[in-house]
């Protein structure tokens, strides 16, 4: 199975973006530690910060600049050509589509209107 948890990251931004975080919470956690008796983990804060840009800053400067995909999220109305299967005649029927989006996942929704027709039929016999 292909590991897809980076797919969207640009990899030399992201390098880039950890190592200088990295070291500026590495000479912070060294300022805090002597001054104040405090020691911070700097894997957690990486951690916590790129699931909060990954959530909700991604589309956002300068953090937009370490994700390849653009910000596709909103709501498209349209029409769909269809091909009826019991009329096997082509028809377009309303939709609209929902895109829920973070910097590494993509969630797309599609709503038709739903048009109730009523069809009678009679059936006649003949003896």
């Amino acid at each position: 199975m292909k590991n897809t948890h980076f797919r969207y990251i640009k990899p030399g931004a992201l390098l880039s973006f950890v190592i200088f975080l990295a070291i500026g919470l590495y000479l912070a956690n060294q300022f805090l530690s002597s001054n104040f008796g405090l020691s911070l983990s700097v894997t957690a804060i990486i951690t916590g910060l790129f699931l909060l840009i990954d959530r909700y800053l991604w589309k956002y400067k300068p953090f937009s600049w370490l994700y390849w995909v653009p910000d596709l999220s909103g709501r498209y109305e349209g029409h769909i050509k269809y091909s009826n299967p019991i009329t096997t005649s082509q028809e377009r029927k309303q939709c609209a589509v929902e895109v829920f989006q973070t910097g590494s996942k993509l969630k797309v929704s599609c709503f038709f209107r739903h048009e109730y027709r009523q069809e009678t039929r009679s059936i006649q016999r003949s003896n």
